[in-house]
């Protein structure tokens, strides 16, 4: 047996075996090496990814940011043509002032005759534009929450017919937000919606309507919320932001 064994296993079979060896030995080298690109590859995608992500967290901020500075421009804009409308239709002269309100002079009906000028006393106005301003400011610039809900209040209450109103009736609930008070922002978005049909904040209200409810633990009210907005505001950025919400209700 030893004889046939020695017969069989030749110098030459060793050195085939160590030639294969050694190629086994390359290839695993070699798949390993591919195995440390594969993983470089996917931690540079996942790095990429998450860039990405954060990049695009940032574009969609900066949009809101715009696009809130726009809606405001547009709320001036608004104010200023009422305040216009407003002296055009006014068919009083003022002449003066008596005791900090204003006095004023009614316009002769009858050509001709010469009548005494009639002075009425009125009360001071209200400057409902500075009044709306000061408010946003202590939301926007000082991030006084509770103070701009205050004074946003005081504002609905003397200003009611403004067009600023349902503005003001939106900020409360983001304040309401930013304090955490998921309830209180709650029902103000839902009064908005409800009170103010073609209001331009509606897309977002309802988004922030729907973040109330999931941050009350109410999933599927949350969702159903979302599915609404997707439906009724599927150009908006709060409907493609629901897109990708909706998907974890």
């Amino acid at each position: 047996i030893a004889v046939s064994f020695s017969g069989c296993v030749t110098s030459r079979h060793i050195d085939e075996l160590k030639a294969e060896h050694r190629e086994i030995k390359a290839q695993i080298t070699d798949s390993g090496s591919k195995i440390d690109k594969m993983e470089q590859l996917i931690t540079e995608n996942a790095d990429a990814s998450k860039k990405l992500r954060n990049e695009i967290s940032s574009s969609n901020d900066q949009i809101q940011e715009q696009i809130d500075a726009l809606l405001e421009n547009y709320n001036e804009l608004l104010r200023m043509l009422q305040q216009i409308s407003t002296e055009l239709n006014t068919k009083r002269i003022v002449v003066g002032s008596v005791g900090g309100g204003t006095v004023e002079q009614l316009p002769s009906t009858d050509k001709g005759v010469t009548s005494p000028p009639q002075e009425i006393v009125t009360k001071p106005t209200v400057d409902c534009g500075k009044l709306y301003d000061d408010s946003f400011v202590l939301f926007r610039s000082n991030e006084d929450y509770e103070g701009a809900i205050t004074s946003f209040n005081n504002f609905i209450e003397k200003c009611p017919d403004n067009p600023s109103v349902e503005n003001a009736h939106y900020w409360i609930g983001e304040c309401y937000y930013a304090l955490e008070k998921y309830v209180d922002a709650s029902e103000k978005f839902d009064y908005l919606l409800k009170n103010f049909k073609s209001t331009v904040n509606a897309s977002r209200a309802m988004y922030k309507l729907a973040r109330c409810k999931q941050e009350l633990g109410k999933n599927k009210e949350a969702k159903k919320i979302f599915q609404q907005l997707i439906d009724e505001y599927p150009e908006s950025l709060e409907g493609s932001q629901a897109k990708d919400l909706i998907k974890d209700l």
